[in-house]
């Protein structure tokens, strides 16, 4: 975020741009950090609308990225109200206290929101969002989320009332494939995916032809997502 909302920093990066010219076609503004109140992101869409007609005067394409949606760690999350109260839980019942359920309504409000006041203020050219939108490594969470909201939900789709040790004990059992873990996997899976589809969604009313990105973590070490 610093490089749209510090001036001075701005001012480095308008230079060296200039002076190599050739370097990119594209830059990635950041929204940001954490998760603050929104008139916060109010304030620095306004600063990233100013970026981004200046990137766009000599010729340079103003992207940007999503820089949190379910949250990168496990730090505390500040108070704001803006962004709900449930938390990602693990499947030992550890919470992150910093990072988000997928399927939380009030969550799920706040990233369409936080893309349309962004996207409405710099139409970008490009949105990426972070790698943390995944389900899995979310310190000190191994794989989530397992908070009450995501079992009942996950429990009428099975037409089981599944709770967090009962659905661990058989997901866990030995055997790398079961049509349980895979029913999971894609449960996860549509929670992401509608985190992607709020943002989308919210970007494009205002930026149609605004590409949609995603930052995502390689596959091959694991398949959980």
């Amino acid at each position: 975020p610093r490089h749209h909302t510090d001036k001075k920093v701005f001012a480095e990066v308008l230079t060296l741009l200039k002076k190599y010219r050739d370097v990119c076609n594209e830059v990635w503004l950041c929204t940001e950090s954490g998760f603050p109140r929104l008139e916060q992101h109010r304030e620095s869409a306004a600063k990233m609308a100013e970026a981004a007609d200046e990137f766009r005067k000599f010729g340079i394409l103003p992207g940007m990225q999503i820089g949190n949606t379910i949250g990168h760690a496990g730090t505390y999350m500040q108070d704001n109200p803006d962004i709900g109260t449930r938390r990602l839980v693990g499947h030992d019942g550890i919470v992150a206290g910093g990072c988000n359920c997928p399927r939380d309504e009030q969550f799920l409000d706040y990233q369409r929101q936080l893309a349309g006041i962004y996207s409405e203020a710099a139409h970008p050219s490009s949105i990426w969002i972070d790698d943390d939108l995944r389900m899995n490594s979310h310190h000190p969470v191994s794989y989530g989320c397992f908070c009450e909201k995501c079992l009942a939900d996950f429990s009428r789709l099975q037409g089981h009332p599944w709770n967090r040790e009962e659905l661990i004990r058989e997901l866990v059992k030995p055997g790398q494939y079961s049509r349980l873990r895979q029913e999971w996997v894609e449960f996860c899976v549509s929670g992401m995916a509608e985190i992607a589809r709020v943002i989308s969604e919210a970007a494009v009313r205002s930026t149609p032809l605004v590409r949609m990105g995603l930052q995502q973590c390689s596959f091959d070490w694991s398949t959980y997502y």
